[in-house]
């Protein structure tokens, strides 16, 4: 196993960020104060429809408690997208660490405290490929706000001779990094010109040999970007699944 006095040259974790907790902390704060007022707008509004004292008509107030309600089922999704990933790093963390020779991959159950660790020398490596991971931020707090965007980063596959090692870079220097790595162990490097953010959920189910593949020196004019987009620049992959055993 790697000493743990050696530092990694990157190092990756599903675990959320301490500054970008914070951040979810504040959001999901706002968020939850949201619907608890439109919600109790709403409930207002369906049970004094029509109240003289408050001078509205009884039609005019279920239709503007519906549009509430309505708004807040909008909303409600994003608070629970985030208190879910807060909740999910305290039961289940994935980690790697990389060194010249090898990764770590880790797997950490804080709850139980307990860590799995598997070591993934390069030279059991088969490729390294680049694809495209475009992840969709919505704006003003809904998937059709005017600041939605995509944010285009890269979904790195590598290929052991048991499974297929997935990981998300956020950086292009980690991209160039890691190209050096791989080449550097005498592996092929390739490219995939479409979006495979989906290809997390169903990755025990795909073929990755399969997989279109470009090498890497090759695929000028259609590499990865790392940029805000307004709309989808990759188009998503259509995956290839294992046959079934006979």
């Amino acid at each position: 196993m790697q000493k743990e006095a050696e530092e990694p040259l990157l190092h990756y974790s599903t675990k959320v960020p301490k500054g970008r907790r914070g951040c979810l902390f504040f959001i999901t704060g706002i968020m939850v104060f949201a619907l608890l007022f439109l919600f109790g707008s709403a409930t207002y509004l369906f049970v004094n429809a029509g109240e003289v004292d408050h001078d509205s008509t009884f039609v005019g107030d279920i239709i503007i408690g519906v549009v509430v309600t309505f708004t807040g089922f909008i909303i409600l999704p994003f608070p629970l997208f985030f208190i879910i990933t807060l909740m999910r790093e305290k039961s289940y963390v994935e980690e790697y660490l990389v060194y010249e020779d090898k990764l770590i991959y880790r797997e950490i159950y804080p709850k139980k405290d307990r860590t799995k660790a598997k070591e993934l020398p390069f030279t059991n490596m088969d490729w390294g490929l680049i694809g495209n991971h475009s992840r969709f931020v919505p704006g003003s707090g809904t998937t059709s706000g005017p600041g939605s965007y995509y944010q285009n980063e890269v979904m790195l596959l590598l290929k052991f001779s048991e499974a297929c090692h997935i990981i998300r870079l956020e950086e292009e220097e980690d991209l160039y990094q890691w190209i050096d790595l791989i080449g550097g162990h005498g592996l092929p490097v390739y490219y995939h010109p479409y979006n495979l953010s989906n290809v997390m959920t169903e990755k025990d189910e795909i073929d990755f040999e399969a997989i279109e593949k470009t090498p890497w020196e090759d695929s000028e004019g259609q590499k990865p970007i790392f940029t805000e987009t307004k709309r989808k620049v990759f188009e998503d992959w259509k995956p290839v699944y294992k046959k079934a055993d006979t």
